[in-house]
This record gives C-alpha cells, sequence and structure tokens, in this order.
C-alpha cells in the first residue's frame, strides 16, 4: 500500500474509485473472493518524467483460476499508470486497467 498515494484514482474497467483503502481491498478481498489461483504479470514498460510527475503505460498477461473452475482464465491489456514524486519518493497516483482481451465465442 506504501507505493501508492492516498488518493490514488483507480479504474479496472466498471470497477473505478479513489483512495489507497479502495484499491486495497479491491486487491484483497474481491479478487481474493473470486479467484483461487492468479498469476499477473508485466512486460514493455514505456515510462514518461516530466519533472515531479510521470505516466507508464505496461502490457499485462495475467492468468488466473476462478474459484470452483476447472479451467485457467486468461487476460491481456494494458495498464496506463500517473506517478507523482513524494518526499518518500515516487508514488502511483493513478492506475487504469484497459481490458484487451478478445472476445471467444
Amino acid at each position: 500500500g506504501d507505493l501508492f498515494t492516498d488518493d490514488v484514482e483507480v479504474c479496472f474497467g466498471k470497477t473505478a474509485g479513489q483512495g489507497r483503502q479502495f484499491l486495497l481491498d479491491f486487491i484483497g478481498n474481491t479478487v481474493r473472493s473470486k479467484r483461487s489461483w492468479l498469476w499477473h504479470s508485466f512486460q514493455t514498460p514505456l515510462i514518461r518524467i516530466d519533472g515531479d510527475t510521470a505516466t507508464g503505460d505496461w502490457t499485462v498477461h495475467c492468468m488466473a483460476l476462478s474459484k470452483g473452475a476447472a479451467q485457467l482464465d486468461a487476460m491481456y491489456g494494458r495498464y496506463k499508470d500517473r506517478y507523482v514524486r513524494t518526499p518518500k519518493g515516487w508514488r502511483q497516483s493513478s492506475l487504469t486497467f484497459v481490458n484487451e482481451t478478445p472476445e471467444c465465442h
């Protein structure tokens, strides 16, 4: 939690909110209650620094097993993040996930 600002903005599609506690609750409670296993990786970061602010674009690949499921789910997308330099170092001030997983029919 210390990596995020107190007022971090969070958007995971339909799930959005503000604040470090919102993010920690989402990951620690919502995601944890639905998944029995999760592998989450980030690749090819593009970080742009402008003084005391920065943006980051990351490719994301996630494999997950929903509780009670027999097959893994795959998710692909991008994180579009913002960062701010604080007296304690760089902190993330915004985290947005853009889901680019193709629909399977």
